[in-house]
């Protein structure tokens, strides 16, 4: 099957996105920067930080790109308590989320956006609808993890084309409890994080959140297969 020219440019584009993200990843992480991205460097430099509104305009910054490069959001919210008072670093850390996963999103929608391919629309369009269903509790279940895969489900999410308004929720509500505990526990949640226990807890926390979740998003599905027959 030949591919038409937004096919072959659209496969252009993904190649050169996985291939130029890998490079930054490789390159980050073998030059001198990468060991500054160690949660060890990253404590010690925060505790050098000032506390004034250009320190939290680059944490923004550190937020919205940071995941591109593996750097940890959690981590992120606990260097942020480290340099700011307990206010400023929860205003940071919420709004830097969401610039994260509305980078992500973005970059999905408008630089990966399957749904421009016209051999691909109707079969785009019908997975979107499918998913579209479950796309808020999906989310935030992917979100609840310790280490989410957060650039793939921003990325993909953008590239259906999901409603960006119940994504943008969705991934706040279902980071918030491990963005809470960077915010609460400050550079003990680091440690703890490391501790199997501990692992062990969250994913039977987040497992107990999302079995009625998925009992209700389940309910809603029934509702609206019951609705559309009738």
């Amino acid at each position: 099957m030949e591919l038409g020219y937004k096919e072959r440019s659209y496969f252009v584009k993904l190649v050169a996105f996985f291939g130029g993200l890998a490079l930054l990843i490789t390159v980050v992480y073998l030059s001198p920067m990468g060991e500054h991205l160690s949660a060890e460097n990253a404590l010690r430099a925060a505790a050098k930080t000032p506390d004034n509104w250009i320190s939290f305009f680059v944490f923004l910054i550190i937020f919205t790109l940071g995941s591109w490069v593996l750097f940890p959001l959690t981590l992120t919210s606990v260097l942020t308590v480290i340099v700011f008072p307990f206010w400023k670093a929860t205003l940071c850390s919420l709004l830097g989320v969401a610039l994260s996963a509305t980078f992500s999103y973005l970059v999905g929608r408008y630089f990966l956006n399957v749904a421009e391919m016209p051999r691909f629309k109707k079969h785009v369009d019908f997975v979107r609808k499918e998913v579209e269903r479950l796309s808020f509790w999906a989310i935030g279940a992917l979100r609840l993890a310790p280490q989410p895969p957060f650039i793939a489900t921003s990325v993909i999410a953008g590239s259906l084309k999901l409603s960006f308004p119940q994504y943008l929720l969705a991934s706040l509500l279902g980071l918030g409890p491990m963005i809470a505990l960077g915010l609460i526990l400050g550079s003990r949640a680091m440690s703890l994080l490391k501790e199997p226990s501990v692992i062990t807890a969250c994913a039977m926390g987040a497992a107990l959140i999302l079995i009625p979740l998925f009992l209700i998003a389940k309910k809603k599905v029934l509702k609206s297969k019951q609705v559309s027959h009738s």
